[in-house]
């Protein structure tokens, strides 16, 4: 096995238990352990940087972030590196189908997420409560782009099977379920996969030494493409099929004891 050099965590489920306000002391010890070795850490999350909790920032020594599942890369200190964002004629077209379907969306952009329709129920869902330099509404005017350029993702909020329309006639975009009544989608050029291969090659790291460790739709691809992909003890069944090992869950101690049973602390 090769010596692994860099780590790359999902949150939600990952590092951080859902609706938990700190990640585990045990996974902090983990993390400076390996950063004391020498090693480099990664968040790879399908949220906005400006929605990374502040638990993470204040806790983890991230090198780099991989956010908007792999459509925006940034340095430790949320300083651009690379973006993908969906096409034009894509974003034209999830918009007119979000429209006919009433589907609650919205658009996430580098400083800020504007919500084109249904603006109470996204927030309401989506955070649980108004951000207002960050979450925008724009369901009248639906002209952020216009001045900001496209958007790196969509973030769609409906009843399943109306999500499950939205997705179905817009494949030209790539969808993952987020969770129920909820689904993202981004540029097929970008995931998390591709946003650690591009950190990977800066830092002349070969994929065999990165481990990822993730729990959702959105970790399956960089679980499988890293030498060692682990999946959480409360991961889907569909994640766990394609990690090299399962640990136990988040809040369990399961980043220290991978990285305990691989020797890498």
């Amino acid at each position: 096995m090769e010596k692994i050099k860099l780590i790359a965590f999902d949150i939600d489920g990952t590092i951080l238990p859902r609706g938990a306000k700190d990640i585990e002391d045990s996974t902090k010890l983990a993390i400076k352990e390996f950063e004391d070795r020498g090693g480099k850490i990664m968040i790879a999350t399908g949220r906005c940087p400006y929605f990374i909790p502040e638990c993470i920032l204040h806790s983890v020594k991230t090198d780099y972030y991989v956010t908007v599942n792999g459509a925006l890369l940034t340095d430790g200190n949320f300083n651009t590196i690379h973006k993908t964002t969906i096409r034009e004629e894509h974003f034209h077209k999830l918009l007119d189908t979000g429209l006919q379907l009433n589907i609650a969306m919205g658009y996430k952009f580098e400083k800020a997420i504007a919500v084109y329709n249904r603006f109470e129920d996204y927030v309401r869902v989506y955070t649980g409560k108004l951000y207002p330099k960050l979450e925008l509404n724009y369901e009248r005017e639906r002209n952020y782009h216009l001045d900001h350029g496209m958007p790196l993702g969509c973030f769609a909020i409906s009843d399943d099977e109306d999500l499950e329309r939205f997705a179905n006639a817009t494949p030209e975009v790539e969808w993952v379920h987020a969770y129920k009544g909820a689904m993202e989608c981004y540029s097929k050029k970008a995931s998390k996969a591709s946003g650690i291969r591009y950190v990977a090659e800066l830092l002349g790291i070969a994929m065999e030494e990165v481990m990822v460790f993730g729990d959702s739709e959105n970790d399956i691809d960089m679980i499988k493409k890293a030498g060692i992909g682990v999946a959480m003890g409360n991961a889907g069944d569909n994640v766990k099929a394609v990690a090299d090992y399962i640990t136990t869950n988040c809040g369990d101690n399961g980043v220290y004891n991978t990285l305990n049973h691989f020797d890498i602390i």
